[in-house]
C-alpha cells in the first residue's frame, strides 16, 4: 500500500484498503448510525468514501490519508479514520467504529496514534475533530481537543511547535 504509514498498537492494526475488505467496509458503511452521524442519510457521501478507500491505496503523495481500523487478533475491520488537509496547516480528521466495538478504547487507542503521527509532520498547526456523541466528545477530551466554542459539536488541538 503506497501513501500511508501503517500503525500498530497493542490491540490494534491502522492501514489501507486491501481488495478483501470490500465486503466488511460495505457492512459497516451501510449501519444506520454511521450513516447518519458520518454521511449524514447522503447516498453519495458515503459511495465517494467508499471510493476514496479503494483509491487510496494507488496514491504516492495523497492530501487526504484513510486508515482502516482493524483488530490485530484476527484483522477483523472495526472501523475506519479519515484525515484530510483544512485550510492549508489544518487537518480534519473524522472516524468512526461499528456499533459493537465501541466502549472499548478503540477509538481511543486508534485516534490518538493518528493525532501522534499528524503531530509529527512538518507544518501541521492544528488538528479538527467533529464529535456527535458522547463517546466521541469523551475522546477527543482526554486527547486534549477542545470545543471551538460553547455547545459546539466541533473540536480543535492546536499544536505547538516551540
Amino acid at each position: 500500500m503506497k501513501g500511508i504509514p501503517i500503525f500498530e498498537t497493542p490491540r490494534l492494526i491502522l492501514d489501507g484498503y486491501r481488495d478483501r475488505d470490500e465486503e466488511q467496509i460495505s457492512r459497516i458503511l451501510h449501519e444506520e448510525d454511521i450513516f447518519r452521524n458520518v454521511f449524514g442519510f447522503n447516498e453519495s457521501h458515503r459511495e465517494r468514501f467508499s471510493q476514496n478507500l479503494k483509491d487510496q491505496s494507488q496514491l504516492d503523495a495523497p492530501d487526504m490519508a484513510h486508515w482502516l481500523i482493524r483488530l490485530t487478533h484476527g484483522a477483523r475491520l472495526i472501523g475506519c479514520i479519515k484525515a484530510g488537509c483544512y485550510r492549508g496547516a489544518s487537518v480534519e480528521i473524522v472516524y468512526f467504529l461499528t456499533a459493537g466495538e465501541r466502549s472499548r478504547g478503540y477509538g481511543s487507542e486508534a485516534v490518538a496514534k493518528i493525532v501522534e503521527h499528524l503531530e509529527s509532520l512538518k507544518g501541521v498547526t492544528k488538528l479538527w475533530a467533529s464529535a456527535r456523541s458522547a463517546e466521541s466528545c469523551r475522546i477527543l477530551a482526554k486527547l486534549s481537543f477542545e470545543p471551538l466554542y460553547s455547545y459546539s459539536s466541533h473540536y480543535v488541538r492546536r499544536i505547538n511547535r516551540d
